[in-house]
């Protein structure tokens, strides 16, 4: 059924769902097919178990590889969560603050976020893939490569689990730039700049500017600027980076600013009413998906009851209202004209006067 469903999804996408170079198509690849195979030997999937492929930038190599008879959904929700960030996201609203910068309390094991300062512009597409191509090199299975000892193995997986890339648009999250640059010696010019963050709190974190601006290297005029070179031209930068993480990862130096900031701006929501009709869709789905059709008839059963209990006691109310209106107005014999007069104040008695 899964498969089914997945199958049709693929389809929606018109012609794209029968050719292999459009993302798409990679999203879901039924093996066994002859169209299939070139996809199948790049990944070495098996033919044999069900197999889940995770990518980030890097379409080359997956992020991490889980292959079983029957692949189980807690198995898959905990493979999507540990690689649910890019290698080098966003900062575009505070649950993703939180997913790559978590409160860390102990001096000793402080995770670190390195923060890029890009603004929403074209000119900035090389650095942003610059320090993407950095983080990527940063990773264990790129950066311990020709260096087999033990020691530096263990500095690099250090690296990987303590020091979080992202980048942030200065104008979609200008408190956030504000509370930073107020309380610190911070440099004239933020833009293509990268401060180093540790949430000792909720509310507070304590940062540091790195030394240098993340540009490019005056020599580097002769190096092809393609995003995938252009981490290449940042030697000088990515040095001086590389050392002030270093430093903060191998000794308890103290941050030198603190400040407390304000939850971040979603750049992602929608208006309320939107977000209202998208939780009753989950809440509807996921009830529809948990209950069995035994479950669904006590439910439309219990439903009935309180609708039918509601329904008396209102009919009820409403005969008591309209008896005691027409007994009130209409309490003489039959013919008669009957009417409420005001209440005597002397006697503080209500009298009925009938007028033949």
């Amino acid at each position: 059924m899964q498969n089914q469903v997945a199958y049709d999804c693929v389809q929606m996408h018109g012609g794209w769902g029968y050719m292999t170079e459009y993302p798409i198509s990679k999203a879901y690849v039924q093996i066994g097919l002859r169209s299939t195979e070139a996809v199948v030997s790049r990944y070495a999937v098996s033919t044999k178990v069900d197999t889940l492929l995770v990518f980030r930038e890097d379409a080359s190599t997956p992020a991490a590889s889980v292959a079983m008879a029957d692949l189980p959904y807690a198995t898959m929700r905990d493979v999507f969560s540990t690689h649910q960030f890019l290698m080098l996201p966003r900062l575009s609203s505070q649950s993703v603050f939180e997913g790559l910068c978590p409160v860390s309390v102990s001096r000793t094991r402080r995770h670190f976020c390195a923060v890029l300062f890009t603004e929403n512009s074209a000119r900035d597409d090389e650095a942003r893939a610059a320090l993407r191509q950095y983080a990527l090199e940063r990773q264990p299975s790129h950066a311990t490569r020709g260096r087999p000892d033990h020691h530096s193995q263990r500095a690099d997986m250090r690296h990987r689990h303590l020091v979080n890339y992202a980048y942030i648009f200065q104008e979609k999250q200008a408190h956030f730039v504000n509370a930073l640059v107020g309380v610190s010696a911070s440099p004239s010019e933020v833009h293509q700049h990268v401060a180093i963050l540790w949430r000792s709190d909720s509310r507070r974190i304590k940062f540091t500017w790195v030394p240098k601006s993340w540009q490019p290297d005056d020599d580097s005029d002769n190096v092809h600027s393609s995003p995938e070179h252009a981490y290449l031209r940042y030697n000088t930068s990515s040095s001086v980076l590389t050392a002030s993480i270093e430093r903060l990862l191998t000794t308890d130096a103290a941050l030198p600013y603190e400040t407390e900031l304000q939850e971040l701006f979603d750049e992602h929501a929608n208006c309320i009413l939107w977000r209202i009709l998208t939780r009753l869709s989950h809440w509807h789905e996921a009830l529809w998906q948990s209950l069995s059709k035994g479950d669904l008839y006590v439910v439309f059963s219990m439903m009935a009851t309180v609708v039918l209990i509601v329904g008396i006691g209102f009919l009820m109310h409403y005969k008591v209202w309209v008896y005691a209106l027409t007994d009130g107005l209409g309490g003489g014999k039959e013919g008669d004209d009957a009417r409420l007069l005001p209440c005597n104040q002397d006697s503080n008695m209500t009298s009925l006067h009938s007028a033949q």
